[in-house]
C-alpha cells in the first residue's frame, strides 16, 4: 500500500516503532558486513529545486547500499512537474524524492 511520509505525525505510534526497529536492524547488518539489498533493480528519481548536496549524497549512498540506483534530475523553472509525471508514467522510476 502506498503511504506518504512527509512528517512524523503521518505515522501511527506502531508504524514509527516498526520503522525504528527496522532501521536498527539494517544498521546492525551493515555494521556486521551482512549484505541486504531489498531495492535491487529499483530506481529512485531525485528532484531538487535547490542545491541539496547532503540530501542528495545521503539518498545516493542509501540506494547504493540497498542495491538500487538513483537518478538525479536538475530542475529549471517549473519543468519538475512534467519530469515527475514522465518518470512515473514511463516506469523509469517507481519512487520519487523531491526537496524544495
Amino acid at each position: 500500500m502506498k503511504k506518504d511520509f512527509l512528517k512524523l505525525s503521518d505515522l501511527t505510534r506502531d508504524e514509527a516503532l516498526k520503522m525504528l526497529r527496522k532501521a536498527a536492524d539494517l544498521k546492525k547488518k551493515r555494521k556486521n558486513g551482512v549484505s541486504h539489498q531489498p531495492l535491487k533493480g529499483k530506481s529512485l528519481g531525485m528532484i531538487f529545486s535547490k542545491q541539496s548536496t547532503r540530501t542528495r549524497i545521503s539518498f545516493e549512498v542509501a540506494m547504493f547500499e540497498l542495491g538500487g540506483h538513483s537518478l538525479f534530475l536538475r530542475v529549471t523553472s517549473c519543468s519538475w512537474v512534467a519530469e515527475k509525471r514522465s518518470l512515473i508514467r514511463h516506469g523509469f522510476s517507481p519512487a520519487i524524492c523531491m526537496a524544495f
